[in-house]
């Protein structure tokens, strides 16, 4: 009777550790994704920020004038991007000459839409924010950052 109740306490105390452990690993591993899925997320939409305003110009040739090379719309939970697209493919997938992307939250999705596709890059974000830096003394360096910039020509 006593070894019956010191193994049932002992097979308690091993399934209260093996629960724990395996609550432990599922946090851990939804941790994980998030994490992934929020570095795929910033990956994507680095690339085209950083080739914002890009034109690949023949020599002689004069950069195009219509349209900005980043705009965005109020609340800045929306931003589109335009470049060149000489040689790279847009977020559908698509290489047309010019690239324009829209980056935006619908109903907690982070989508990019382009050449008329719409693809959701991550699911369940609660919350976007664009901040651009403004640069006031000319040195390409922020001195501020705003949600609604008012000279584009600051941004950097």
């Amino acid at each position: 009777m006593i070894s019956l109740t010191l193994g049932l306490l002992l097979l308690t105390g091993i399934g209260t550790i093996y629960v724990g452990s395996n609550q432990t690993y599922r946090v851990q591993e939804q941790n994980a994704r998030i994490q992934e899925s929020g570095r795929y997320a910033l990956e994507v939409l680095g690339r085209s920020l950083r080739q914002a305003g890009y034109w690949n110009m023949p020599a002689g040739s004069a950069l195009p004038t219509a349209g900005t090379a980043i705009t965005s719309a109020a609340p800045a939970t929306t931003v589109t991007v335009q470049y060149d697209g000489a040689g790279a493919s847009d977020c559908s997938g698509a290489t047309p000459a010019r690239i324009t992307e829209v980056f935006d939250l619908n109903t907690n999705n982070l989508r990019c839409t382009a050449s008329s596709v719409t693809s959701p890059l991550v699911s369940n974000v609660e919350d976007l924010q664009f901040l651009y830096g403004i640069d006031t003394t000319g040195d390409q360096s922020a001195e501020q950052y705003t949600a609604a910039p008012g000279n584009w020509n600051q941004v950097v």
